[in-house]
């Protein structure tokens, strides 16, 4: 309901951007552009912020934050209409625009069972072109109505009169438990998922299976298939090629990427060094997690760094 109640004032900006620009702000035609690109930067921006997002219990509040931040700066426009304001006003709304965008995405996801996903964003879809045309339409009879100023007010009260009604819902529907958090946050610290979006994280998260092995116990073996990376939480391997030892991994280090990612046999083996408890992620969940720019650069990287330093051992 958040969502479409977003698109459905974003809907109305398209109208208030062009009248106030002409009419209130006194900035022109030229002004429309303007205004439109300061909420373009502050989208790139946020979006580039919210990488960082945790997925933690304080998502929701994130979310109900970014609500608050997306419709304020339009209030701010009505009631102290400045050129200058008018510009930061709207940079902020794109900022929140993205945060929102993360946030609620991965909410939705989280209380949406895996199989209904992809019908549950497809009438989401669906719902968001309703709202964004129904406040199209709605913005020009509004200011014809209320006036601009007036108008500004009540598209920027919507937004955070809806999030004061809906957080204690939507954070209790959304709660995780601590074993989840946990999860995200080991994920955090692979530098191969570092560079994934909080929706990807999550995903990958629900994906994984805790698996444990003894000390001196094989947990890979060269020139075995590839099909699993494994995460390490606790615990230490060494890693050997042809007998030569390449080195030792811990908590948050990875090992099995070489394989899933060029579809070769296993190019090392890995016997535990102490205990190890850790997750095993699949090929395919794996290889869909590291398929955006920023992680595949990372995964290629650490793979031929990898590579190089065992070819440099034999």
């Amino acid at each position: 309901g958040d969502f479409v109640a977003q698109t459905f004032v974003r809907g109305l900006l398209v109208t208030l951007v062009v009248v106030s620009s002409i009419e209130l702000l006194g900035m022109g035609d030229t002004g429309v552009g303007l205004l439109n690109a300061a909420i373009g930067l502050g989208g790139l921006l946020g979006a580039l912020g919210a990488l960082g997002l945790g997925g933690g219990p304080r998502l929701a509040r994130v979310f109900t934050m970014a609500l608050v931040g997306w419709g304020l700066p339009l209030m701010l426009i009505g009631a102290w209409p400045a050129a200058v304001l008018a510009l930061v006003a709207l940079f902020v709304t794109g900022v929140n625009n993205a945060v929102l965008d993360v946030s609620g995405f991965t909410l939705v996801q989280r209380g949406v069972r895996n199989e209904d996903r992809v019908t549950m964003f497809g009438v989401m879809e669906g719902l968001f072109g309703v709202g964004l045309l129904v406040g199209s339409l709605v913005g020009p009879a509004l200011v014809a109505l209320l006036g601009i100023r007036p108008s500004l007010a009540v598209a920027g009260a919507i937004l955070p009169i809806l999030a004061l009604i809906t957080w204690r819902p939507i954070a209790k529907r959304t709660r995780r438990s601590p074993l989840v958090e946990a999860q995200m946050a080991l994920l955090r610290r692979n530098p191969l998922f570092a560079p994934l979006p909080l929706t990807a994280l999550d995903r990958l998260a629900e994906s994984q299976l805790s698996v444990s092995y003894g000390e001196s116990e094989v947990v890979m073996r060269q020139g075995d298939p590839g099909d699993t990376y494994l995460l390490i939480e606790d615990g230490e391997v060494d890693v050997s090629a042809d007998g030569r030892a390449l080195g030792t991994c811990g908590p948050g280090d990875g090992v099995g990427e070489i394989a899933l990612l060029r579809r070769v046999p296993r190019t090392a083996t890995v016997v535990a060094r102490t205990r190890v408890e850790g997750y095993a992620i699949d090929a395919g969940a794996f290889l869909t997690a590291v398929s955006g720019p920023a992680a595949a650069a990372a995964a290629a990287a650490l793979a031929s760094r990898r590579l190089e330093r065992s070819q440099a051992a034999r």
